[in-house]
């Protein structure tokens, strides 16, 4: 599904987006994945073992500031949020900016590039249930299985 594609993963050297670009990188030979983390010391870190590989970029960017990327764009992996908790209720901005502006400027990136390009591309959201809260006070588990992104991955394999 992925061949031949060009695809930006934001927050990629979070948990979600590092195995996003990780598992593209070594099912494609032909993708091209576009890296994007604040800081490019812990990107470089992060796919160190791709130093040499044409199919990798790194870009380092706020995600919360809009999108400079001068390239055709198939699909956004939007994965860029902090994920911990302590920092989700202490500082709630940290986490709306990448969340909110950072899926504005995701949508901004595919609207001019269709309008420039004529080509669509497709978005999609990642987020963490810690984002949610937990009102039970209980241990609260989601599994793959209780989600629309594992019946989506399961009909996009079927085409």
């Amino acid at each position: 599904m992925l061949n031949e594609k060009n695809i930006l993963v934001t927050g990629a050297t979070g948990l979600i987006g590092s195995h996003i670009v990780h598992e593209i990188l070594r099912e494609s030979r032909t993708a091209h994945v576009y890296a994007l983390g604040r800081n490019i010391k812990k990107l470089e870190s992060c796919f160190s073992e791709y130093a040499d590989d044409s199919r990798l970029e790194l870009i380092q960017q706020d995600i919360s500031y809009p999108l400079k990327l001068n390239k055709k764009v198939n699909y956004i992996f939007h994965a860029a949020s902090p994920m911990e908790g302590k920092i989700i209720a202490n500082c709630p901005v940290d986490v709306v900016m990448p969340n909110l502006a950072g899926t504005v400027n995701c949508l901004k990136l595919l609207r001019e590039q269709e309008e420039r390009l004529a080509v669509k591309g497709r978005l999609v959201l990642f987020s963490s249930v810690t984002v949610y809260g937990n009102v039970t006070h209980s241990e609260l588990v989601v599994t793959e299985k209780d989600t629309q992104v594992a019946n989506f991955l399961q009909e996009e394999k079927a085409c």
